[in-house]
């Protein structure tokens, strides 16, 4: 348009010419109005209209809407961080577990904006305050659980008005799209959970702690507990009891007995009168491609020691497993 209306002139006024040299093409509109005021065809043999470098507006056609720069001292950005790509993976190394929080840290480019034109910004869809000229940052709380986490993170940066001219246009914007991840705590992903472990008969009673006996728990330093089985916990017909053992309820976490994996939760029945003390190791393990690619484990021992009644007659074979077995007859008080 800008070409046709200096061919315009040239036509009207052969003995004088303009010429437009537009430096951007991104540009035209602004041309056009240039060009429109060398209608009149002034007497000049030879002018020359060179754009100088113009600063974004906000509602121009072509508001930049894009950050300079994305970066966190939590970790590294995959890919490398560049205007033109939107989306990132942002990795917490496994020796910063435990951090509490994520922080982003970004710049918008000052110097192609006008004062007081530079975009607005949205974190996850809401306005961030900011000031464009100093260094914006922008927190994320992580960590929220001894499981492994992952957070989506939006960030948009767009203009707030829509288009100043005729031919439309304005509004512009862009979103990058970040996913934060942060492993597990490891020292605490195979330990036993709150929840403890729970035994129960047959008939869904909770068999008791034996005497001495603490519960294991996430603070425990011990890995064994011991129950007390009574004679009413299994007949000729009922031979074991479930055992419910809490390990953390996190992805990648299960619960294995006798090569048996079980989820969390999930009950484990253990034969109770084959000896007159059962021994049942659990182990908490936890595997993830990311994280844990070889299982990291933790083993417990449940102990169910049999309660024998002044009306109950029983018969055992003691055996020493050499070299490190042991032997040892014990005597409780009477049941009441």
């Amino acid at each position: 348009l800008a070409q046709a209306v200096v061919q315009h002139c040239v036509r009207a006024h052969s003995s004088h010419f303009a010429v437009v040299a537009p430096k951007s093409p991104q540009r035209g509109m602004a041309y056009l109005r240039k060009a429109l005021a060398l209608a009149a065809c002034v007497p000049w043999r030879l002018l020359v209209v060179a754009e100088e470098e113009t600063l974004h507006h906000q509602g121009d056609a072509d508001y930049y809407t894009m950050l300079k720069s994305l970066t966190s001292p939590a970790g590294t950005l995959t890919p490398d961080f560049r205007p033109g790509e939107f989306h990132y993976i942002l990795k917490v190394p496994l020796s910063q577990t435990d951090l509490p929080e994520v922080a982003l840290q970004m710049q918008l480019d000052t110097s192609m904006y006008a004062q007081g034109e530079t975009p607005k910004i949205k974190i996850n869809q809401e306005e961030l305050d900011f000031n464009p000229y100093k260094a914006i940052e922008k927190s994320f709380p992580v960590n929220e659980n001894i499981g492994a986490t992952k957070k989506q993170v939006t960030i948009e940066v767009y203009d707030p008005k829509s288009s100043k001219n005729i031919m439309g246009g304005g509004g512009n914007s862009n979103t990058y799209y970040i996913t934060i991840l942060q492993g597990p705590e490891m020292d605490k992903i195979t330990k036993v959970s709150e929840a403890g472990v729970v035994v129960k008969n047959y008939k869904g009673e909770k068999l008791n702690l034996a005497e001495g006996s603490t519960m294991l728990g996430p603070s425990s330093k011990q890995h064994d507990v011991k129950f007390r089985v009574r004679s009413d916990d299994h007949d000729e017909q009922h031979h074991t009891v479930k055992i419910y053992f809490g390990c953390p309820d996190f992805d990648g976490v299960s619960v294995q007995y006798e090569g048996k994996a079980y989820k969390v939760g999930e009950a484990i029945d253990v034969d109770v009168t084959k000896q007159f003390t059962t021994r049942a190791q659990i182990m908490c393990l936890y595997k993830d491609d990311m994280w844990a690619p070889t299982a990291h484990t933790s083993t417990f021992t449940v102990i169910l020691e049999q309660l024998v009644t002044d009306d109950k007659m029983v018969e055992g074979r003691l055996q020493i497993m050499a070299p490190d077995g042991w032997c040892e007859t014990r005597l409780w008080p009477q049941e009441k």
